[in-house]
């Protein structure tokens, strides 16, 4: 779902009208020469590995409301795309994490709302306690053999490419719990994050 184009333009108070910019009919103001480009937004995801599974919180608020994802946001205009990935973690998780690498970059021009670009990390618990917050209605540590439906495509890829690093190549769409549990993946994220937590967290 498209956000509706502007009426007027923020550059002078002029109304704008549709023309043709850059090869696509766009919002540009005729006083002053505004063109309004829709471009994506930079959003990011954090997979974050804790005691053998994977952190997910229950979303607080549309779209999807009541439904698991990965910690994620809009990155500030103030900030690096790292330092966005640990403030949603800690705002959505109450965890501090530390960020170990770039794991996917994917794209959702379908939105929703806007079109976006979003960029996802692998981090680790370096302190903090378990608890949801934000946004977030709940926070767990689900086993990699025992996920939850993930309603949105990117973090579904996001989490395969996990599975394909891991050694596992479950089939799509990810994330419906599967019976038979998949040793391969517990033990492939478990040789990433094995020891108890050396801060205190909320069971789960």
């Amino acid at each position: 779902m498209a956000l509706p184009p502007p009426t007027y333009c923020p550059r002078c108070a002029a109304e704008l009208v549709t023309r043709k910019e850059g090869g696509r009919m766009r919002p540009a103001c005729p006083n002053c020469g505004y063109v309004h480009y829709v471009n994506p937004v930079p959003t990011v995801g954090v997979l974050i590995e804790m005691d053998g599974g994977i952190v997910l919180i229950k979303r607080g608020n549309p779209p999807h409301q009541g439904e698991w994802a990965f910690p994620s946001g809009y990155v500030e205009a103030d900030e690096r795309l790292e330092e966005a990935a640990v403030r949603e973690a800690e705002e959505e998780t109450g965890l501090r994490v530390e960020i170990l690498e770039l794991t996917d970059l994917n794209s959702y021009p379908e939105g929703p709302p806007a079109s976006g670009i979003m960029v996802f990390y692998r981090a680790r618990p370096v302190g903090g306690v378990l608890r949801a917050g934000d946004d977030a209605s709940d926070v767990r540590i689900f086993a990699p053999d025992d996920l939850p439906l993930i309603p949105f495509r990117t973090h579904r890829e996001a989490l395969a490419r996990w599975f394909e690093r891991a050694g596992v190549a479950p089939r799509l769409p990810l994330g419906r719990a599967r019976r038979k549990r998949d040793h391969r993946a517990a033990r492939a994220l478990g040789g990433l994050s094995t020891s108890p937590c050396a801060y205190p967290h909320d069971p789960v």
